[in-house]
């Protein structure tokens, strides 16, 4: 399985190492900061070729890393501008990344420490999937969504 790094929040961004304790606000704006300059990751922000050849304007686009691909999107979207496809990246990202340790609870729960076996095949997963897992995590008569129906959740066979 392909290795994605899942971000901690409570600790201060990759390249971020201060000595000593850091106060959280400190920590927000040190992310705040690292996800304005660099793309989640897993994801890739870039400049549309094809649609700035054909229409003159800068189109950028966002989705995950190639090596995800061949079970989700290749793409999330196309957006007006670099900062607005890195927000985009970094919402798919979190959502994902929330989800993740959301089913570990569910499915381990004495095991929350226990890295997802979902993580990170959940960043190819449509909006639409997300919703569906989302709405059977919270909703004990709903249906298993398609893509929780595997043994461990690990494609790699």
């Amino acid at each position: 399985m392909i290795n994605i790094l899942r971000l901690d929040y409570s600790k201060p961004p990759p390249g971020w190492d201060v000595a000593g304790p850091w106060p959280a606000g400190l920590i927000v704006a040190a992310w705040k900061d690292y996800k304005r300059e660099h793309d989640p990751p897993g994801m890739w922000t870039t400049r549309s070729s094809e649609v700035t050849e054909a229409y003159g304007d800068q189109t950028w686009e966002a989705g995950p890393a190639e090596l995800l691909n061949g079970t989700g999107p290749t793409w999330i979207g196309q957006y007006g501008s670099r900062p607005e496809a890195r927000a985009a990246a970094w919402a798919w990202y979190d959502r994902r990344d929330n989800i993740a340790d959301a089913l570990v609870i569910f499915t381990m729960p004495s095991s929350a420490s226990v890295r997802s076996p979902f993580w990170p095949r959940c960043l190819t997963w449509t909006d639409e999937q997300v919703a569906e897992v989302e709405r059977w995590l919270w909703d004990s008569s709903a249906k298993m969504p398609a893509v929780l129906d595997t043994d461990d959740g690990n494609t790699d066979d």
